[in-house]
């Protein structure tokens, strides 16, 4: 596992380096240093400047993309009084993760004792700091059971970031985590208008039935990083609403549905599963503040019934004719049961056996 430990002021430069991996030390090529700006060396510095969250949370994870690195890499945040304490790790494999929950146990334990109070340059030493981590790397291999007991306590201890917002399979937003951040995103846009795109994978239930829930799983998590990739997906709220159904709201002018039409084809294609994969889009313009967010979000559903198992198009849109055929649709059904009962609905079964309506039952 590769990282670095670092504090930035308030306004993001890089203050003090507290700790980097040590293949990373005499990497040329390394961005981290003292006196630089954070939002200077990324790509999308609004991820930090205009994160609302920041300020009412404890720790954070964000996505960060460095200038001229493809990859995107987490960054967990910690908000102390006159600086931000940032972890960037490189997390690959079970034993990363272990280490790194290590790691950020470790630290956060340091910086609760030392950075509560207003920081000041004298009060602490680096090399204070490198005696504690050095220590936590000794203990870095444990048994799955001590980490599952580490984790658990961090999280009791609201230490951690917060699960309860996010899926845990694909670390998107969960679904009430969607609803009330569109919520906030429409009451703040000002004139900006918005879309809220449904994506449908479909055949899902086969990959599951046919491969097992683990290749079912690495499978979603596979769509989750494939729409966090995609060019404005850091603008957007991107949620696992369900099984195999994703929320995502967007910026109009982004027209996102149309880079995810146009990218999704390639991405089932290429996944290594022996079977066809699809998938299906609904979409609810024109989002605003004046309808329940849940509402747009079951119109978009609505639309995706417009698409036809071989039709070439796979975006839908919900309209005004998709609202009356649905009205329509709801009167007759509603109607039913009192045209039955009032026998003016004739019955196949009196044609069938030569009787008038009236005496069937």
């Amino acid at each position: 596992m590769t990282y670095h430990i670092f504090l930035c002021d308030k306004e993001w430069e890089i203050r003090r380096i507290l700790h980097v991996s040590p293949d990373l030390e005499n990497d040329p090529e390394n961005p981290i240093h003292p006196g630089v700006s954070l939002t200077a060396l990324i790509e999308n510095p609004a991820s930090l400047t205009d994160n609302e969250d920041l300020d009412s949370q404890k720790q954070l994870m964000v996505l960060l993309r460095f200038c001229g690195r493809s990859a995107e890499i987490p960054a967990l945040i910690s908000n102390y009084s006159k600086y931000f304490l940032i972890i960037l790790a490189h997390v690959r494999n079970e034993e990363d993760y272990r280490a790194f929950a290590d790691l950020f146990s470790e630290t956060l334990s340091w910086a609760e004792e030392n950075l509560q109070v207003p920081y000041q340059d004298e009060y602490f030493e680096i090399q204070q700091m490198n005696n504690q981590l050095i220590n936590s790397q000794r203990a870095l291999v444990r048994s799955n059971q001590q980490l599952k007991q580490v984790l658990d306590e961090i999280r009791d201890a609201n230490t951690t970031i917060s699960l309860l917002e996010r899926d845990e399979l694909t670390n998107l937003y969960c679904l009430s985590s969607f609803y009330r951040k569109a919520r906030k995103r429409l009451e703040k846009a000002g004139g900006e208008t918005f879309d809220i795109i449904v994506l449908d994978i479909e055949r899902f239930k086969l990959i599951n039935e046919i491969f097992g829930r683990k290749t079912g799983d690495e499978f979603l998590q596979a769509v989750a990083m494939f729409l966090l990739g995609l060019n404005g997906a850091d603008q957007g709220i991107l949620a696992r609403a369900s099984a195999d159904i994703f929320y995502i709201m967007m910026p109009e002018r982004l027209k996102f549905y149309e880079i995810l039409e146009q990218k999704m084809p390639a991405f089932f294609k290429a996944y290594p599963l022996p079977v066809r994969i699809s998938g299906k889009i609904g979409v609810y313009q024109n989002a605003d503040s004046t309808i329940p967010i849940e509402q747009m979000c079951d119109r978009a559903l609505l639309a995706l019934d417009k698409i036809e198992p071989q039709a070439s198009s796979r975006v839908a849109f919900y309209n005004h004719s998709l609202h009356e055929s649905m009205l329509l649709e709801h009167r007759i059904l509603d109607s039913v049961p009192d045209a039955l009962a009032n026998r003016e609905v004739n019955c196949p079964l009196s044609k069938a056996n030569g009787l008038p309506a009236s005496q069937t039952s």
